[in-house]
């Protein structure tokens, strides 16, 4: 993907969902710090898990996570190429069918009218770039394109040391 300007807060809605980039920032430290908001607006089925594309060429980006509220037992963490994210055939997937590896939100539990934010530090000054992210809410599956870490592992020039 190419680099485009990208601004926030940015939301895409997706099946009854708001997925909102809310902010970086870069830290005096070399890493940069990502936050998201996902609202369930009108779904009636639970989110269980999202995953937002990031570049693992300058290995393991992932320094830290959170989620905010906690409803149960929802964890993040890393996950290469995903089986259950954005691999299916879907004419609208605007990732090509890829299997994504990203970091990974799993075992939410977000119910209608509910919403969580999700922070992660990474490793690197990541630019901002256009980037894919899959959701999943029972057997369902959808895939979008959302401001976040450039997936080419662009960096932001003169913000951080290259590991």
């Amino acid at each position: 993907m190419a680099t485009v300007p990208c601004t926030f807060p940015q939301t895409v809605p997706l099946d009854g969902f708001d997925i909102t980039f809310v902010s970086v920032v870069y830290n005096l430290d070399g890493t940069s710090t990502w936050i998201y908001t996902i609202s369930n607006i009108n779904q009636n089925t639970d989110l269980s898990d999202w995953l937002l594309q990031l570049c693992f060429d300058l290995g393991d980006p992932l320094v830290s996570c959170s989620i905010f509220p906690i409803f149960g037992s929802e964890t993040c963490f890393t996950q290469l190429n995903d089986p259950n994210i954005c691999t299916d055939s879907d004419p609208n997937d605007p990732c090509g069918g890829q299997s994504l590896s990203g970091i990974k939100f799993d075992n939410l539990a977000l119910g209608p009218g509910q919403a969580q934010t999700y922070t992660f530090t990474l490793n690197q000054p990541f630019a901002q770039e256009l980037t894919c992210f899959g959701i999943k809410f029972g057997n369902t599956v959808r895939c979008g394109l959302i401001c976040g870490p450039s997936p080419e592992c662009n960096l932001v020039p003169g913000r951080g040391i290259i590991l």
